[in-house]
């Protein structure tokens, strides 16, 4: 019976050790990577492991799965780096727990991942992996262009508009508004890049273009004019930009280019006008001065 309860308080007294061994071993909460990065910035990777009662072993980064880093902290020197496309680090502001990288370009962009392994008698071992887009962003705003910049328009005209931006990775999306509206995306054509190909993969700074073609309504031409904007954003929180155009239906006034910069903390954003004045304006206007005429003689007359 004795011999029963000394062997019962051994296998309690392992069960303890290991459940303690595994609670403060080696811990990794989160791997940090910046997500968005511009051309030639830097960036810090951080692994911030902890190692409890364990000893450690090494720490190695991967992106995509190569090595580009690595802490051992018996070798002399404990730390090497690997070359990789696209990688460099800068090993003085570099330490067991964060990598920083420098000289940023579009083929940094990947999967970083941190492994940290102990010593024995645990051998333990953790990880953790983000992903990093490094961006090129547009020289300059999107841009409206079309064939009737500068003409007059009236209800149920075919207004038919393009709005390009220039090259960047990845390509710019871009939407249109009129009157702050969205426009039904039915009236939308994404003419490059194609909407089926992949532009992550591709690595590459491309343009974008996309065509706008709709009838205007009365609706559109409340007050005389209509507001037409496209705007442009690289992951949308990162960078944005538009462009508005102001046409006009009188001969004496031609259309212009109105450009406004917010300076946010995160989104970039110009805009330029496109107005669309009816022909009805116009006409009200004529109206408004016939009935004055009518006023001014009665009152002179009576």
């Amino acid at each position: 019976m004795l011999h029963d309860q000394m062997k019962s308080i051994k296998v309690l007294g392992i069960i303890v050790f290991i459940i303690g061994s595994v609670v403060e071993s080696l811990r990794l909460s989160k791997v940090v990577v910046p997500p968005i990065k511009k051309i030639g910035e830097s960036a810090v990777l951080s692994c911030p492991f902890e190692l409890e009662r364990d000893r450690l072993y090494a720490v190695k980064w991967y992106k995509d799965n190569e090595e580009i880093f690595r802490y051992i902290p018996k070798y002399n020197p404990p730390m090497n780096e690997y070359r990789v496309d696209g990688v460099h680090i800068r090993l003085s502001e570099s330490n067991p727990k964060q990598v920083t990288l420098h000289s940023l370009d579009l083929r940094s962009t990947g999967v970083y991942r941190c492994e940290v392994s102990a010593e024995g008698p645990s051998f333990a071992s953790v990880q953790g992996e983000e992903r990093m887009t490094v961006v090129h962003l547009p020289a300059e705003g999107p841009q409206i262009s079309g064939s009737r910049l500068f003409e007059e328009y009236e209800v149920g005209d075919l207004l038919e508009l393009n709005c390009t931006s220039s090259e960047s990775f990845p390509p710019a999306r871009l939407s249109w508004f009129i009157n702050d509206i969205p426009i039904n995306p039915s009236y939308i054509k994404t003419i490059y890049p194609p909407p089926n190909e992949s532009s992550l993969n591709s690595m590459t700074v491309t343009k974008s273009i996309s065509q706008m073609s709709m009838r205007l309504e009365l609706s559109h031409l409340e007050g005389g004019s209509a507001k037409v904007r496209c705007v442009a954003h690289v992951f949308a929180l990162f960078w944005q930009d538009g462009d508005e155009k102001i046409v006009s239906n009188s001969k004496d006034k031609t259309g212009f280019d109105l450009r406004t910069t917010y300076n946010l903390p995160i989104v970039d954003n110009r805009e330029t006008l496109f107005l669309v004045k009816g022909g009805g304006s116009a006409n009200h206007g004529n109206l408004l001065i016939l009935l004055s005429t009518i006023g001014l003689l009665w009152f002179y007359t009576r």
